[in-house]
């Protein structure tokens, strides 16, 4: 079982450095979304885009880290029960999608609160 945890979060990291690095390096040019962070505020314009994909890798790749970090901590530390574990695991990745998915729109709002 312990096995399969660590397997998991290998392949969380994996997924969210990847995801990460396509927003913040391999992101296609604007006029052409293919690649890249897809919310219809982010797709307005090449400054929308660029800012988006730029927040969007950033928080992918760090929150990829620390997620990987913080479940073996718990394992090995902490030694806290594998159900524990596990909800912990699970309301990292749901935090982290959150966040992935909400930071970048955030950024993309005007300081007087009107969207750009």
């Amino acid at each position: 079982m312990l096995l399969s945890i660590w397997i998991l979060n290998g392949l969380t990291f994996l997924i969210g450095c990847a995801t990460g690095i396509c927003c913040l390096r391999k992101r296609t040019s604007f006029p052409d979304t293919r690649t890249g962070y897809h919310m219809a505020k982010a797709m307005r314009d090449k400054e929308s885009w660029e800012k988006a994909n730029r927040a969007a890798g950033l928080l992918g790749i760090f929150g990829s880290i620390t997620g990987f970090l913080v479940i073996p901590a718990l394992l090995l530390w902490m030694s806290v029960p594998l159900t524990i574990i596990l909800l912990c695991y699970f309301f990292i990745v749901i935090l982290f999608l959150i966040v992935v998915l909400w930071i970048p729109l955030l950024l993309l709002k005007r300081p007087n609160g009107k969207d750009s």
